[in-house]
């Protein structure tokens, strides 16, 4: 014997499984797209290398160079949190 509200309840569910696996493609897509370019891995190593050293100071850049960037706070940052400049840091003779 054959229920007469099994059909509908197979499209029922088959259309609310494509309604969600569509929100989630678009909400994938669209965060996707928010992302910056340094934070996609799908993108080439090159191309995310230089996104990120496009969106650094040359502040931040130094920084990384030295290695101090975790101790920035203590190094160099004034009371204000600005950075500062190697030359008042370092003054010539």
């Amino acid at each position: 014997m054959m229920r007469r509200g099994r059909p509908m309840r197979r499209i029922s569910i088959l259309s609310t499984a494509l309604a969600v696996a569509s929100t989630l493609f678009t909400t994938t897509r669209a965060a996707t797209a928010q992302q910056p370019a340094y934070r996609n891995p799908r993108l080439s190593i090159d191309r995310r290398v230089n996104d990120l050293l496009a969106r650094m100071t040359l502040e931040e850049k130094v920084a990384q160079m030295m290695c101090v960037w975790n101790e920035k706070a203590t190094k160099l940052v004034d009371t204000n949190g600005n950075f500062v400049s190697a030359s008042s840091r370092f003054p010539s003779d």
